[in-house]
């Protein structure tokens, strides 16, 4: 009886013994997954961000490419999806797109008419967002 009473110690010995460190290495794994869900969500976001710039920053460029053909209803679509996606941006708090808002309305109506002055202010308003950058 003792000798079983001994194996019996033995082995609930063993297998804490093996048990605490192999839980204690589970809640560090799952401490580690949890730290690089955080980060890759932030990434995401960041990537997400990073794409809605590129369209916009895009879209002001191919309004001005096409102002400097002449090419005014072309560039006044592409003006106004620039500003479309710059709102959003501008909506979470990215810089300087909110800064560029309240030019919405001139650029697209300078735009419309087709006018000279309409190359200079889409190239001052492209640069403007360059230099920013």
């Amino acid at each position: 009886m003792k000798t079983f009473l001994a194996v019996v110690i033995s082995l609930v010995v063993g297998f804490l013994a093996a048990f605490i460190p192999m839980s204690l290495k589970t809640a560090e794994l799952k401490s580690e997954i949890a730290t690089m869900q955080g980060s890759m969500t932030e990434l995401k976001t960041r990537v997400e961000i990073s794409e809605l710039e590129r369209q916009t920053l895009n879209s002001f460029i191919g309004a001005y490419e096409s102002a400097m053909s002449k090419n005014y209803g072309i560039a006044q679509t592409r003006a106004i999806t620039g500003f479309d996606k710059a709102e959003i941006l501008a909506a979470k708090g990215i810089d300087p797109y909110g800064a560029i808002a309240p030019r919405r309305d001139e650029i697209v109506s300078i735009l419309a008419k087709a006018t000279e002055d309409a190359q200079p202010k889409v190239r001052l308003l492209l640069f403007g967002l360059y230099k920013e950058k």
